[in-house]
C-alpha cells in the first residue's frame, strides 16, 4: 500500500487549525490549538516517518482495530478471513481503511465529510457492501467526529471500530486521566489469554497520577469517557471524548517517546474468539441494512 503525506483539506475556526488527508484514510493529520500554541496531534512530515510506523500519526481509522488469531473467524455461518499482514504473531492487523483513499463529499468553512464505499468482497475479501463516513466539525469546543458506518449487504455484518490516535505530549510530566476498568490480559504474541486483570497502573490512571512516559506502555482496558492528558507547568489539559460505543481503550506510549496513543476501540482484542458469545449474539456486528454512528471529540482546557 502506497502512503501519501497529501493534507489536502485544511479548516481554521474556534482557535483552531486542523489539516486532513482524503488520500489516506480521510483523517485529521495535524491539530494546532493557536493561542496556547500546541500541536495537538503527532504529525508525519516525511514518507520514511510513514514507513517506520503508520500508525503513529494523526488518528488512523482502524477497521477491524487490533489483531486477529490467524486472520479469521466465525460469524453466522461463514468464515471470514482478513490476510496475516502481522507474520511475526500469525494475525491480521488493523485493517486497511487507514490508507485507503476517501471521497471528499462535503466542505464548509469548518466541516468536511469523507466517505469510502465497498461492494461486496472488494475491500480485503470482506464479503459486505458497505460505506464509512468520517465528518469532522471544527470549533471554539474543539474537533468533534461523526462517523456513519452503512451495512448495504443483506446479511448482518461484522463491525469493529477504532481510532489510532496520537497524541504529543504538552508537556514535561504529563499526567494521564481516564477512567479505566479491567486489562485484557495478553501473551507474547499480543493476543488474549483469555484473563482480567487489575493493576496498581490502572489505579493510577483512574486517579489522573499516571506520568506518560516514565515507563514503557502498552494495555488494552475496559474504559469509557473523556481522556485527559495534564500538563500542570503550562496550565492546559488535551481532551480525548469518545461516545458510549467505545466500551474499550487501548494505551501505548513508549518511555521517553513524548506521545501517547490513545485509542478508542468498539470491542476487546480479536472479540470474535475472545468473547464468542457476545460475537455470536451479535454484540460486534451491524444488523442488515443497518446504520450505526459513533462520535469523538479532542479539544484543549486552559487550567487557569
Amino acid at each position: 500500500m502506497k502512503l501519501s503525506l497529501q493534507r489536502d483539506i485544511r479548516l481554521c475556526a474556534g482557535g483552531y487549525a486542523a489539516e486532513f488527508s482524503s488520500a489516506r484514510g480521510g483523517g485529521c493529520e495535524r491539530l494546532f490549538h493557536e493561542p496556547t500554541r500546541t500541536q495537538l496531534l503527532r504529525t508525519a512530515q516525511t514518507q520514511a516517518q510513514l514507513r517506520e510506523n503508520v500508525f503513529l500519526w494523526g488518528d488512523p481509522v482502524l477497521f477491524p482495530p487490533n489483531r486477529i488469531r490467524g486472520g479469521s473467524f466465525f460469524f453466522q455461518g461463514r468464515t471470514y478471513a482478513f490476510p496475516v499482514n502481522e507474520p511475526s504473531t500469525g494475525s491480521h492487523l488493523h485493517g486497511a481503511l487507514y490508507g485507503m483513499p476517501f471521497s471528499v463529499e462535503r466542505v464548509s468553512s469548518n466541516s468536511v465529510t469523507f466517505a469510502y464505499r465497498a461492494q461486496a468482497g472488494e475491500y480485503l475479501g470482506f464479503p459486505h457492501a458497505y460505506t464509512l463516513e468520517r465528518t469532522y466539525t471544527l470549533g471554539a469546543d474543539g474537533l468533534a467526529q461523526e462517523v456513519r458506518i452503512c451495512n448495504r449487504s443483506p446479511q448482518d455484518m461484522p463491525c469493529m471500530l477504532a481510532f489510532h490516535t496520537t497524541f504529543l505530549t504538552p508537556g514535561e510530566k504529563t499526567r494521564l486521566k481516564l477512567q479505566v476498568g479491567r486489562e485484557q490480559l495478553r501473551n507474547g504474541h499480543f493476543l488474549p489469554t483469555g484473563e482480567y486483570g487489575r493493576s496498581a497502573r490502572a489505579e493510577q490512571i483512574c486517579k489522573g497520577e499516571y506520568c506518560v512516559g516514565e515507563e514503557h506502555l502498552s494495555a488494552l482496558y475496559e474504559g469509557s469517557g473523556t481522556a485527559l492528558l495534564v500538563s500542570e507547568a503550562r496550565g492546559i489539559a488535551i481532551a480525548y471524548e469518545a461516545s458510549g460505543a467505545f466500551g474499550y481503550r487501548m494505551l501505548y506510549a513508549p518511555r521517553g517517546a513524548g506521545y501517547i496513543c490513545i485509542e478508542p476501540q468498539t470491542c476487546p482484542i480479536d472479540c470474535y474468539h475472545a468473547d464468542p458469545e457476545g460475537a455470536a449474539q451479535g454484540k460486534y456486528a451491524l444488523a442488515a441494512g443497518g446504520e450505526a454512528r459513533f462520535f469523538t471529540r479532542i479539544s484543549l482546557k486552559e487550567l487557569r
